[in-house]
């Protein structure tokens, strides 16, 4: 029984460290834009989505393309509150 944990809990640090690990590839490729920084990337069902805010509340929203692994704007909002 105890072998049975052991092996339980190696394949799930396999799997985490797996999806990780694309998770990462993906923030490597985030665009880089002047006067904004990354707030909060998160991901909303199938979707990753990387929110960007600069110093006086704008924001910026983009969403990647898994099947391409470019990322397209899709949201600008000006005065977002903090």
């Amino acid at each position: 029984m105890k072998i049975f944990s052991v092996l339980i809990s190696q394949l799930f640090f396999v799997i985490l460290i797996a999806s990780c690990a694309a998770e990462s590839e993906y923030l490597a490729n985030l665009p880089k834009i002047d006067g904004f920084e990354v707030k909060k990337v998160y991901r909303l069902n199938s979707n990753v989505l990387a929110a960007y805010m600069d110093s006086s509340g704008n924001r910026l929203v983009f969403k990647l393309n898994e099947s391409s692994a470019t990322w397209k704007r899709i949201l600008f909002k000006t005065k977002v509150s903090f």
